[in-house]
């Protein structure tokens, strides 16, 4: 257990000393993952510092999200915005997922999913429908939906289209995952 403890001592010194410098403001290599990893280590360790750290962070990358950032959910809006409705539905940080999140779902479904050749969970297809399907997930307490009919019918057809393949990386249950969140 000691050991444990010390591996995350020093994941938190390292990052501490170089999440700012991430050039990449995603989930997977970037600066959302360290706020998540820091917002998971301040609920455990109790530590109010690390938690603004991670606030502070959080805000940098809001403030850097700009119309040609990728949409993607590794380096991209999908991740960013899966990890604020994360943040919010685990109580590590409050507000109105829908509110916060309504430019990144509206610059995700400017992405024309017909014309997309990846299927992969990393950078294509798959990404997005997982950060759709978290999108929906908790929609009882919504007064509207966060992505628009058109847009849901068109993912929906994609979606059923799509021969995924091992390489795809596409979790088994994302399918049927976001054909339920589709009949609420």
């Amino acid at each position: 257990m000691e050991n444990l403890k010390n591996e995350f001592e020093q994941a938190l010194h390292y990052l501490l000393l170089n999440c700012g410098f991430l050039p990449d403001l995603g989930l997977f290599q970037g600066k959302m993952g360290c706020v998540l990893f820091l917002m998971q280590y301040a609920r455990l360790s109790k530590s109010v510092w690390c938690e603004d750290f991670a606030s502070e962070l959080l805000n940098e990358i809001y403030e850097d999200i700009h119309v040609d950032v990728s949409f993607n959910l590794e380096s991209g809006l999908c991740g960013i915005g899966w990890s604020i409705e994360y943040l919010i539905r685990n109580g590590f940080m409050e507000g109105d997922a829908d509110e916060i999140l309504e430019d990144i779902d509206q610059l995700v479904m400017e992405h024309d999913v017909d014309f997309m050749s990846d299927l992969s969970f990393r950078h294509g297809i798959a990404g997005i429908v997982f950060y759709v399907t978290s999108r929906l997930a908790y929609r009882e307490n919504r007064k509207s939906m966060p992505f628009n009919r058109i847009y849901l019918e068109r993912l929906r057809n994609r979606v059923l289209s799509s021969e995924f393949s091992e390489s795809d990386e596409v979790p088994p249950f994302l399918v049927k995952d976001f054909m339920d969140s589709l009949q609420g």
